[in-house]
């Protein structure tokens, strides 16, 4: 008989994110080009046109709110080709906005540190 791993089969690679992500669910795009797409359900994951890539980690709150914490000073540095160019406040900021749209739209509760 076949056993039933509850860690293995809702794990982040697990089949019902991967059918999200097939359907295009997890994934909100902007008009610049950008998107944010759903990762895990502690991330997500900033893109660009130009290859530019960035996870996006979230923090949980306690109590009653129960939401996400997104913390924009720890958005510092692109993922791997462009991991040593510095991120711009302006760009920070953008990038903040654009997740803040994304959360709105999935009805994910965020509060921004």
């Amino acid at each position: 008989m076949e056993s039933f791993d509850v860690a293995t089969k809702f794990s982040t690679g697990s089949w019902i994110i991967r059918a999200f992500r097939k359907c295009g669910i997890a994934r909100v795009s902007f008009a610049d080009g950008s998107a944010v797409e759903f990762s895990d359900r502690e991330g997500l994951t900033y893109s660009e046109p130009d290859g530019h890539t960035l996870g996006i980690n979230f923090y949980f709150q306690r109590g009653r709110l129960r939401g996400r914490l997104l913390i924009p000073r720890e958005i510092q540095h692109w993922d791997p080709p462009h991991q040593r160019q510095l991120i711009s406040d302006a760009k920070r900021d953008e990038i903040r906005e654009k997740v803040a749209l994304y959360c709105k739209r999935r009805r994910i509760p965020l509060v921004v540190e």
